[in-house]
């Protein structure tokens, strides 16, 4: 299966939303925010995955990654590199992320992050409610990346 990334528009949004649902996964704060999402449609224009980035002052968050099983695993990094870009684009200098997979770190170090502990966190991090309640949760692994 072909997947094409785009940058999500205003018009995606109720979709989005529907997906990120669908997955169990909150979807606060992507009507103010949509432009830091990218969005992963089929051929048909069906949505197979998206990520998005929580800014924070410089910094970003990463959040929101999901992919229906029709999405091919093989097209993640290109993903997560594509949400890289984003991130570039809006002048972010460091991406931050969370995650209670432990099996996802090489992936993720595989794309240049570095595991950090959470008292290593900048304080935009923690200024952030999502990022506050990440670091609150016991077994959650973080890593960060510069841009």
């Amino acid at each position: 299966m072909e997947a094409s990334f785009q940058q999500a528009e205003e018009k995606d949004v109720r979709d989005l939303e529907q997906f990120l649902a669908g997955a169990n996964v909150s979807s606060d704060g992507i009507r103010s925010r949509f432009e830091y999402y990218l969005l992963a449609r089929d051929g048909e224009g069906k949505m197979v995955a998206a990520v998005g980035l929580e800014p924070m002052k410089n910094i970003g968050l990463l959040r929101s990654l999901v992919f229906s099983p029709a999405f091919p695993h093989e097209r993640i990094p290109a993903l997560l590199q594509q949400i890289l870009l984003v991130a570039k684009k809006n002048e972010l200098h460091s991406v931050y992320l969370a995650t209670n997979k432990p099996s996802s770190l090489p992936l993720f170090e595989a794309l240049g992050f570095k595991q950090v502990e959470a008292e290593e966190l900048p304080a935009a991090f923690y200024a952030s409610p999502h990022g506050k309640q990440l670091a609150g949760i016991e077994g959650c692994l973080f890593m960060f990346r510069p841009i």
